[in-house]
């Protein structure tokens, strides 16, 4: 009498199809991607104009990587990659991207298009300030000895 009736149930199934590759998910030979919105500067492009018309700047890409994803996704998230390997194994495309700066740095594997891992890597720190840049910035009173 309580039961949940059948129409009211969710799908438990979830979906395992996942869209066909094609060349505009792919980064290009100079480590760019056809079709990529950049990650930095959230700039709509420019055939998205007439579209947006008085919309403003679409924000830029948020949020993490995930297996699964395209190259281009990828690219989008992690900005330019410092270093890049496209190859073929057997009639696979192979692709490795190095990204060692930003919020998502680390070693990315491709199989296919695909993202089939990701490795951490050792981001560089900071630049720490150096002590001749540390004394400009200490502003100093005008007025010796009288009180503030």
């Amino acid at each position: 009498m309580f039961a949940t009736p059948e129409w009211a149930k969710g799908n438990q199934a979830r979906s395992t199809t996942t869209r066909a590759i094609t060349q505009n998910d792919l980064i290009n030979a100079d480590g760019s991607c056809p079709m990529a919105v950049a990650a930095t500067d959230g700039a709509a492009p420019a055939d998205a104009d007439a579209a947006l018309a008085g919309q403003g700047a679409l924000p830029a890409v948020q949020g993490g990587v995930a297996l699964g994803m395209t190259e281009c996704e990828v690219l989008q998230r992690t900005g330019a990659p410092d270093t890049f390997n496209i190859s073929a194994e057997g009639t696979d495309r192979v692709a490795t991207l190095t990204v060692t700066r930003g919020s998502w740095p680390g070693l990315y594997s491709f199989r296919g298009g695909r993202l089939t891992s990701v490795e951490r890597i050792a981001a560089p720190a900071p630049a720490k300030p150096t002590r001749a840049a540390a004394k400009k910035q200490a502003p100093k009173s005008q007025l010796r000895g009288a009180q503030q």
